[in-house]
């Protein structure tokens, strides 16, 4: 699993590589945490190259959700492989979480 990073116009911005399984969910864990330590509480999470999450990295999401949303601020998902995206619908997790198909359509849930 890989995640770079980037900020812009007041949006952190994950792009996950690869698989997030259990015991890549602690670099995404990291990852979330450094984000909320430079007070970055606007995430979008760009899925484009995750090929697969498991239930682990799907928990690393949930962790962070309240804090992010006591901080007033947005976890968005966006440019999800089908595949991926049933995963989140099938543990009702597309109820919770904003998912948008493109980049463009994630950036206007954030009012900067």
């Amino acid at each position: 699993m890989k995640i770079n990073t980037q900020q812009d116009n007041g949006v952190y911005t994950l792009f996950l590589e690869g698989e997030v399984d259990a015991s890549s969910s602690i670099v995404l864990d990291k990852a979330i945490q450094e984000a909320l330590d430079k007070q970055q509480f606007n995430l979008l999470v760009n899925c484009h190259q995750l090929r697969y999450i498991s239930s682990a990295g799907l928990g690393v999401f949930l962790a962070y959700f309240d804090n992010i949303s006591k901080q007033k601020g947005k976890l968005v998902f966006s440019n999800m492989k089908p595949s991926i995206y049933e995963t989140f619908r099938l543990l009702g997790l597309s109820q919770i979480f904003t998912i948008e198909n493109t980049t463009d359509e994630a950036l206007k849930h954030f009012t900067l």
